[in-house]
């Protein structure tokens, strides 16, 4: 069941963010004034449970990648992350049914919030692993034997590029493509990548 955020949560889920983040992750700050400009706006935020979900939903994760520092100089924005999800869907000819963030620390903490406010998606209470992180492989996506998946990638001056699944052999080898192409646009670049919530372990 949805349930729709107010402003006051995302603020709370701000600064927790930032404390679960540990020092990692950046500065979720210019996520949330995002967040206030959507709401301004007359977007809303909704949350869904991953209990909820059935096993052939598809669900997104959503974030930024690159330095922190340059982020503050590239700022991302709300419709740049949004961009980064629908090349996704249109790699795999696929909707997505929610979003997820990526990592629970620093910004990507909220960006998620972002996207899904846009395209009307819930945003999945759950991140895979409860902090930040330097690499996909420290995160439970690449546990369980889950399949490895194709990921789009939108830099503010691009017009985005897609990692497909057959070269990607291992979680840890998304971040080893990726960062190439993080490099080549200032090292900053919005994510999107989708995953079956049937293929992972869920805890209700």
């Amino acid at each position: 069941m949805r349930r729709e955020l107010t402003l006051d949560d995302i603020e709370s889920l701000a600064v927790g963010a930032w404390i679960l983040g540990t020092g990692g992750g950046g500065n979720p700050y210019l996520p949330l004034l995002n967040m206030r400009a959507l709401y301004k706006e007359g977007y809303r935020a909704q949350l869904i449970q991953a209990a909820d979900l059935a096993d052939d939903d598809l669900v997104a994760g959503a974030g930024g990648m690159g330095a922190p520092l340059v982020g503050i100089e590239r700022m991302g924005d709300a419709r740049t992350l949004t961009r980064a999800v629908q090349a996704m869907e249109a790699h795999i000819k696929r909707r997505f049914t929610a979003l997820m963030s990526v990592e629970i620390g620093g910004g990507n903490g909220v960006r998620p919030f972002m996207a899904a406010a846009l395209m009307n998606l819930p945003v999945v209470d759950s991140d895979p692993m409860g902090r930040a992180y330097p690499e996909g492989q420290m995160t439970s996506t690449a546990c369980d034997r889950a399949s490895v998946c194709s990921r789009s990638r939108i830099a503010p001056s691009s017009d985005g590029a897609s990692v497909p699944r057959s070269r990607v052999a291992r979680a840890c080898g998304c971040c080893t493509i990726a960062r190439p192409f993080d490099c080549r646009y200032q090292n900053s670049t919005e994510r999107a990548f989708g995953r079956e919530p049937g293929g992972l372990n869920r805890r209700p």
